[in-house]
């Protein structure tokens, strides 16, 4: 149930040779859904600790459209990459 901001939940998943710790937070913006999920990545060559950020935002057209904006954002100075679907409902 999303009432306005959704309290961030936090879950161990196993991606390659070790687990992982996502922290997922869902809220409402408007008419869209907006999905944000971090997940640490190795350490960058100072030693600083690095955070992976996607945010997702899924937003409905009509009765049987639905639009996906998903956006990488960009680490230790690279650009942000986002990548924008339009699923259609056949009949």
């Amino acid at each position: 149930k999303l009432a306005g901001a959704a309290k961030p939940r936090s879950f161990e998943v196993t991606l390659g040779p070790g687990v992982t710790r996502l922290r997922t937070r869902a809220q409402w913006r408007a008419d869209s859904l907006v999905i944000t999920t971090q997940q640490p990545v190795p350490v960058d060559v100072a030693g600083n600790n690095v955070v992976a950020e996607v945010r997702r935002v899924l937003t409905r057209a009509g009765t049987d459209t639905l639009h996906i904006i998903t956006t990488r954002i960009g680490i230790a100075g690279a650009p942000n990459n986002t990548v924008r679907s339009v699923y259609v409902r056949k009949p």
